[in-house]
């Protein structure tokens, strides 16, 4: 496999090499109440083997077995992993804002063995498992006493034995389990760590959901594999966030363009506050200079940097498309962030801007041992095509189901379903998945995309969808769904969207008529909010049923 150090052979290896290197180095640490609790890498690794022979003693696991793991991000999230790994066993994460049933169904349809959760997530897990035969053992691992001492154990040492089973979120349709093998992450995360130019002083901050291969391989491994430390926020509320990536000296972080939002908006209100009209002519300056590549805000506003954490080097942002506007406030305040792009099938990363190749707009270059090629789409626009990928961190296939897993593939290259173009120096610019695309009665497309990233500038939208629906004569017509800050509307009188509709709609009106005639929405509806998953995605697919039903 291109890239991997001599003494790694799989996942487990990693966790052996950091107790070994750094033993007394600080790994995980949960945000508590009343600070913070750490584990070493010692304590990890040891943590890690209680467990795995825990589960081989008591729920006869065998290899290639599948184990469960039901528990939000913390310390015991990372030691469950470890332990199912170094038990030979293969890794289903579960996402624990899943309905019972839904989590059942996963349950079924991967065959788990063990399901390891914590107390918190204990009935839950003991509820799954009752409507499971399959399911021999619930193993809650902050709740039970460790065999002590457990021994290191001789495990597999094949590449392409499987690691995870990830069931994507299913924005646009019924999730499929994806097989990830120990070859394909390891390939991933030490590219990944390789363009990145990251360091063991590194320090994580965690707060995007571990059921995601983004998270798995970019905010988890990538830490293990350096041997530097990862910081659980342990809470969604924007003040903890915040304050955890102050306290914990962060310096890279894992986020989603919703993230980024939120950040952006908070520190723009406070800094408004504090500087008044100062404030505002600087940033103003700040952005005309990022849109012409001056780095201006790095130097206006250090002290904005510094407040986050004094040793903030930069996010890393994927997960879902970013509003280059968006981009640009955050480069304007000084804010390092790199755009890079990924899908699940490919571990997830496929490319990323660099520190010092930063391109705004573009989502970088390709990780070094992958291959992309742009194939033909009518969907697209002049230039662009299909994104096509293979490499050592692709999947070989969909879990039971080989139907999806040949259609996913076309003479040994998979098939995003994203458009995309690819300039002359390499770098890879995404138009949104060719699912999305809406053919309008003329046969034009129109790319929802660009449409949200408009009306999304409206101060009064806290989030926007557009869909395609079919219009009356041929064809489909985009309209869009929009939740209004609800602060903004407090303020103005209206407890609740229904009675903000007219006015919401009233205030996209500039945005609307700033777009193409094609691209302006048929109709627009307000809602309180929109159907997302663990990491703030939209599903589309549900918004598209939902607007069909409401006519």
């Amino acid at each position: 496999m291109p890239g991997l150090p001599p003494h790694i052979h799989n996942i487990a290896d990693v966790l052996d090499h950091a107790a070994d290197a750094r033993p007394d180095h600080p790994a995980l640490r949960d945000r508590t109440h009343d600070g913070y609790a750490a584990w070493t890498y010692r304590e990890l690794a040891d943590k890690a083997y209680a467990v795995a022979a825990l589960v081989r003693c008591h729920g006869g696991i065998a290899q290639g077995d599948r184990v469960g793991v039901l528990m939000p991000n913390c310390r015991w999230w990372g030691a469950a992993f470890f332990a199912a790994l170094a038990a030979d066993a293969v890794v289903v994460p579960l996402d624990t804002r899943l309905t019972e049933r839904e989590l059942v169904a996963i349950a079924v349809r991967a065959g788990l063995r063990v399901l390891v959760t914590t107390r918190s997530m204990l009935d839950r897990a003991t509820a799954v498992s009752a409507a499971c035969p399959c399911v021999q053992q619930v193993v809650p691992v902050d709740d039970i006493a460790l065999p002590p001492g457990a021994p290191r154990r001789e495990r597999r040492r094949l590449l392409n034995d499987p690691a995870v089973i990830i069931f994507t979120s299913g924005t646009t349709g019924a999730p499929k389990g994806v097989v990830l093998t120990h070859g394909n992450l390891l390939v991933d995360i030490y590219e990944l760590l390789e363009v990145l130019e990251v360091t063991p002083q590194e320090q994580f901050v965690s707060i995007l959901p571990l059921n995601h291969a983004y998270e798995i391989t970019g905010g988890f491994m990538s830490a293990m594999c350096l041997c530097a430390t990862v910081t659980y926020a342990c809470s969604m509320r924007p003040d903890a966030i915040v304050d955890t990536m102050r306290e914990s000296g962060m310096s890279v972080m894992m986020v989603v363009p919703a993230f980024l939002r939120m950040l952006v908006g908070r520190i723009k209100s406070a800094a408004g506050a504090r500087g008044g009209r100062v404030f505002a002519v600087l940033f103003r300056v700040s952005l005309m200079l990022t849109r012409v590549g001056v780095p201006a805000g790095r130097v206006l506003f250090r002290r904005i940097r510094r407040a986050l954490s004094p040793r903030f080097r930069g996010f890393v942002c994927g997960g879902a498309p970013l509003d280059p506007e968006l981009l640009r406030e955050a480069h304007a305040l000084g804010l390092t962030v790199l755009q890079g792009y990924g899908i699940t099938e490919a571990s997830p990363v496929i490319t990323v801007n660099r520190l010092t190749e930063n391109v705004p707009g573009s989502v970088g270059r390709p990780l070094p041992s992958l291959e992309l090629k742009i194939v033909r789409a009518r969907e697209g626009r002049e230039g662009e095509g299909e994104l096509w990928v293979r490499g050592a961190s692709v999947f070989h296939g969909y879990f039971d189901n080989d139907e999806d897993t040949r259609n996913a593939f076309h003479g040994g290259w998979f098939k995003t379903g994203d458009l995309a173009r690819i300039s002359r120096g390499g770098h890879v610019y995404i138009s949104g998945r060719i699912k999305n695309v809406i053919v309008n009665e003329g046969g034009k497309n129109i790319y929802p995309e660009d449409i949200e990233h408009v009306l999304q500038r409206c101060p009064i939208v806290q989030d926007v969808c557009v869909v395609g629906i079919a219009a009356r004569d041929q064809g489909e017509a985009p309209v869009a769904v929009v939740v209004a800050k609800k602060e903004l509307l407090h303020e103005r009188g209206f407890p609740d969207a229904g009675s903000a509709a007219a006015y919401v709609k009233e205030q996209l009106q500039p945005f609307i008529r700033s777009l193409a005639e094609y691209q302006r929405p048929r109709a627009v509806h307000v809602w309180d909010e929109l159907p997302k998953t663990h990491t703030l995605k939209i599903k589309r697919f549900e918004v598209a049923e939902r607007v069909k039903k409401e006519g």
